[in-house]
């Protein structure tokens, strides 16, 4: 039933009044894009680690915005292809989600994982 909706109305009607390629034309022109706002939420969170790092009583709710970005380029980057990203978003997210307390160890890890993004994004 529902395909024959789709098939013979709503669909006909998107094709019609040109609403698939309007999307895809603005789908293309955030995906031009992704790669400014993967940069800004990089340097967000290594602001945000630096902090951290200067903090000597550490508490994992430094890492929240960390985490926030992280999963926020886990859910776009492999829709504007950069899968790789994506993987690496979903490690720090996990990384960072979990933390009571954070060492200076976490934090060499939490560097190396924004450091590998940075790299993935530039090349």
């Amino acid at each position: 039933m529902e395909t024959a909706v789709l098939a013979g109305g709503v669909l006909d009607q998107f094709v019609e009044n040109g609403l698939i390629e309007q999307a895809e034309a603005a789908l293309s022109a955030l995906q031009d894009d992704f790669p400014n706002w993967a940069a800004e939420y990089i340097t967000e969170m290594r602001a945000a680690l630096e902090k951290a790092k200067a903090d000597p009583f550490v508490s994992a709710h430094r890492l929240d915005l960390i985490f926030t970005r992280a999963m926020d380029l886990k859910g776009m980057a492999g829709s504007y292809g950069y899968p790789m990203l994506t993987e690496m978003g979903d490690l720090l997210k996990r990384y960072t989600d979990w933390r009571e307390g954070v060492s200076p160890r976490d934090l060499m890890i939490v560097e190396a994982h924004i450091d590998a993004m940075h790299d993935v994004l530039r090349d």
